[in-house]
């Protein structure tokens, strides 16, 4: 049974994974100029890291290094992966440009925004492991007989993300074939997004056979079917920019609900949806939306519907909020690493009118944080709820080479009262 689940786990490793940086490499190169542990995010032009990785590949390859800007790109997505972080994004070459559209109010393909769910037990157990590891691995530079410690058990598929609608864009394709936030991508075009539910399955089916539970043929049967879609799978990445990128063309979509049985599926044709900064309550933020905040409040709108926004662009709704917060310092903003991490600070509004900000699930991104610093400050009350999930601040940074990436550079926490 490890056999079966490990060959999914290894599959999805590999078309997940980009280049890596080997431990000869990571050891003597500072991760931190590049991602800086997301404590600081570097501007792009800060590329130490990129020239010491490329004079290490330069001194241990005869062949010549001519193509600097793929090497970078390959280092920063080997880099991105390594931090095992569903909220970190390496953008491709292919998907930057619908990214930065998307910031703007543009969305391609069929209009919606995807995220990767994995669990959260077998993360923070993937997350240790890799820390002992890397431990082991400097002490075995110095103690030739270092051993690594007992590195915790995992369940088989247990990495494996879940391909899940984060937010189904106003007026897209994929509104109006019936998507919507919280469903799971199953397939897209004949390919199959492989899941942890079915690598658990799969365990689970082979666990009954073996106590006498089920019979053989069964499981021969669902290991077949399990099999014949590994053979068809599509990178989470490939998914991406499968659903999200372009504005011709037509995809045949295949997904799942919570609550409804069975697979959904539909031809979706792709489009160019534009989404206007404000349209009657809904607030999305994209270019424009502080001024459109702005004339809201001036003609005295206080409802604002923050629901299905998409990511949105962090630095303009830093400036939405420099508008309506009113003075004073609420919540504080909390990198890794630090015990307190700094206040946010507030504008110039005035306390009153108070305003009521309509959220769920699919308030993500830069909505969500917004709605979590004015509930904060008390210029606003949510009707709905955000979740427990942490609120986090994201930062979006462009690389030589035509890719980019976005990394949560803190965590937002609420005042105690």
């Amino acid at each position: 049974m490890i056999g079966a689940g490990f060959g999914g786990s290894q599959l999805r490793r590999h078309l997940e994974m980009g280049p890596q940086v080997s431990p000869a490499v990571s050891s003597s190169a500072d991760p931190d100029k590049l991602l800086a542990s997301t404590t600081n995010v570097p501007s792009s032009n800060e590329s130490d890291f990129f020239y010491e990785l490329l004079n290490v590949v330069r001194q241990n390859f005869v062949e010549q290094v001519d193509d600097e800007d793929k090497l970078a790109v390959g280092a920063v997505k080997g880099m991105i992966n390594s931090l095992s972080d569903p909220d970190a994004q390496f953008l491709s070459e292919k998907q930057l440009p619908s990214f930065e559209r998307a910031l703007k109010g543009e969305y391609e393909g069929i209009g919606v925004e995807l995220k990767l769910s994995y669990d959260a037990t077998q993360l923070e157990k993937f997350r240790e492991s890799q820390a002992k590891l890397a431990e082991w691995n400097e002490k075995g530079r110095k103690e030739i007989n270092g051993r690594p410690e007992e590195l915790p058990s995992m369940d088989a598929g247990g990495l494996i993300p879940d391909v899940i609608v984060a937010a189904v864009i106003a007026g897209s394709p994929a509104e109006k074939a019936g998507l919507k936030a919280g469903d799971t991508i199953d397939g897209v075009d004949g390919k199959w997004s492989i899941s942890r539910g079915e690598v658990l399955e799969l365990n689970r089916a082979f666990d009954r056979m073996r106590l006498g539970a089920t019979e053989r043929a069964a499981y021969l049967k669902l290991r077949e079917t399990y099999l014949k879609r590994t053979d068809n799978a599509v990178s989470a990445m490939r998914l991406k920019e499968k659903l999200t990128a372009g504005t011709n063309g037509t995809v045949k979509l295949f997904w799942k609900s919570p609550g409804v049985p069975g697979t959904r599926s539909a031809n979706i044709s792709k489009a160019l949806t534009k989404v206007a900064p404000r349209d009657g309550e809904r607030f999305t933020f994209v270019s424009g939306a502080s001024e459109a905040l702005q004339a809201a409040l001036n003609g005295g709108q206080t409802n604002f519907d923050l629901r299905n926004s998409g990511f949105g662009d962090f630095a303009v709704m830093r400036e939405a909020l420099r508008i309506a917060l009113p003075k004073g310092e609420f919540g504080t903003l909390v990198k890794a690493g630090e015990a307190t991490g700094k206040p946010y600070p507030g504008g110039n509004a005035n306390p009153d009118p108070k305003l009521t900000l309509v959220v769920d699930s699919s308030t993500t991104g830069a909505a969500r944080l917004f709605a979590a610093i004015l509930k904060s400050s008390g210029k606003a009350q949510l009707k709905g709820d955000l979740g427990s999930d942490p609120v986090l601040d994201f930062e979006f940074r462009r690389v030589q080479g035509g890719a980019g990436y976005v990394l949560p550079i803190a965590e937002f926490k609420e005042a105690k009262s």
